[in-house]
């Protein structure tokens, strides 16, 4: 039973342990000092943005501890539902064995997923607290309330989130690198195997069903990890435009010392590239997801052509 389960997915389970295996050795011991450094960091800016008086968005609070509980009580739910229902439950059968490896694998990708994806809506939203205190500052010609120090505050939080997504690059790049090679290898292979076994692969019975599941898991991941990433990216980038627009409203020989400020910021956030990467290879965005599903769309359409 094992080598049909096996034949399912034949990378899966060198994939999954050597994102493992890897993401142990550069994520929790290697870079530890470094992810704690960004967690102070964004701790930092969320205090110094708590001083101005303007309604902010904030991420502390039960943010992470409701992605935790709902990301694994979905997954053990699903697993376990599939695991009890599986006939001849034989403690010595290898299947089964493997079955028990591949939740515990998915147990600790899936916490790096959610750990990544925390820190990037974090990210995201302080990047939207720096727009939304712009905005106030010039909204109803309140331009006498802001002062150059309050920009200049601004603008070094704003230098200090960018320093937070290289740290980010630096800690979780080569992860999300890995990840998404071997998922995407992990797809392809699968899908091969449908199609060519598929009458066969379907009379296993719920071991069929457990791996769509799996599939569907890491296409969630994949998903997520894409759609917050680029979503942080694109709120960075909307800071410049914003600084020229209220240059643009604040004539200089109103407020010389404000203006100069607000084009400093400008000149600065204009002239950054707020991207994360996975290893420096590719930029992990929509752009990138859409990628993703085009090439596995058309993988798909070859299949069905070459074993109609």
């Amino acid at each position: 039973m094992w080598k049909s389960w096996l034949i399912m997915d034949p990378v899966d389970t060198i994939a999954m342990i050597y994102i493992n295996v890897f993401s142990i050795a550069s994520g929790s011991f290697l870079n530890s000092k470094s992810y704690i450094e960004i967690w102070n960091a964004l701790i930092r800016i969320d205090r110094d943005l708590s001083s101005f008086k303007v309604r902010i968005l904030t991420w502390r609070g039960n943010l992470f501890p409701k992605l935790f509980i709902v990301h694994f009580g979905a997954i053990y739910t699903f697993s376990w539902i599939f695991y009890s229902q599986i006939t001849e439950p034989d403690p010595v059968d290898l299947g089964h064995a493997y079955f028990f490896l591949e939740n515990a694998q998915r147990y600790h990708i899936g916490n790096l997923v959610v750990l990544m994806q925390h820190l990037k809506v974090s990210m995201k939203l302080e990047f939207e607290n720096i727009n939304g205190i712009l905005e106030e500052m010039c909204s109803r010609g309140r331009f006498d309330l802001a002062t150059p120090l309050d920009v200049a505050k601004l603008r070094n939080s704003y230098i200090v989130l960018l320093e937070q997504i290289g740290n980010f690059n630096k800690v979780f790049g080569k992860i999300i690198l890995v990840f998404f090679l071997t998922a995407v290898l992990s797809y392809l292979l699968s899908f091969c195997s449908i199609t060519v076994n598929g009458i066969d692969l379907i009379k296993m019975g719920y071991y069929f069903s457990m791996s769509i599941v799996h599939l569907s898991v890491i296409l969630w991941m994949i998903s997520i990890i894409a759609i917050t990433c680029g979503d942080t990216t694109r709120v960075a980038k909307e800071t410049g435009p914003l600084c020229y627009c209220l240059c643009a409203e604040l004539r200089r020989s109103s407020n010389a010392a404000l203006y100069d400020e607000l084009l400093t910021f400008a000149r600065v956030a204009s002239s950054a590239n707020p991207v994360v990467t996975a290893g420096g290879f590719f930029n992990v965005d929509h752009a990138m997801l859409s990628h993703i599903f085009t090439i596995l769309i058309a993988y798909i359409i070859v299949l069905i052509q070459l074993f109609r």
